[in-house]
């Protein structure tokens, strides 16, 4: 399965696409950054009994970045009655076998923190049967 199409860049002074490609590279190594995505989950996934595990990462360009994000896990827990809650500071639902947290809040919360920084937004696409998340930065 292909994950990143390669692209081809134009660099030209005239159409400003030089400042928009290196938007593009920032951006995305921000967002690379946060591996959270993955993380949470391959440990869903542990607690799961889906069988055939997938995490797909969608990558496209128009006028945006667009990174959509979707794995067949069991989706949010039933913890968050509002969805979003997952963006809040020191929203988990990372707990160990004792019931004591062992999750910081902090990933989600990042991931939002840095769609804003850009002036992008993002919305979840599934919280059932699986997580999808899409991201939108402006170029």
């Amino acid at each position: 399965m292909k994950v990143l199409n390669s692209y081809k860049i134009c660099l030209s002074k005239k159409t400003g696409i030089l400042c928009g490609f290196y938007k593009f590279l920032n951006v995305l190594f921000e967002i690379a950054q946060q591996v959270n995505l993955i993380i949470n989950s391959i440990e869903a996934f542990s607690k799961s009994s889906t069988k055939n595990r997938k995490i797909r990462i969608e990558l496209k360009t128009n006028e945006n970045l667009v990174v959509n994000y979707l794995d067949n896990g069991d989706g949010l827990d039933n913890k968050f009655k509002n969805p979003y809650e997952i963006f809040t500071l020191g929203s988990t639902s990372k707990y160990d076998q004792f019931g004591n947290v062992i999750g910081t809040g902090l990933g989600m919360y990042i991931i939002a923190s840095t769609v804003r920084e850009y002036n992008g937004d993002y919305k979840l696409t599934q919280i059932q049967n699986g997580f999808g998340l899409e991201i939108r930065i402006p170029l």
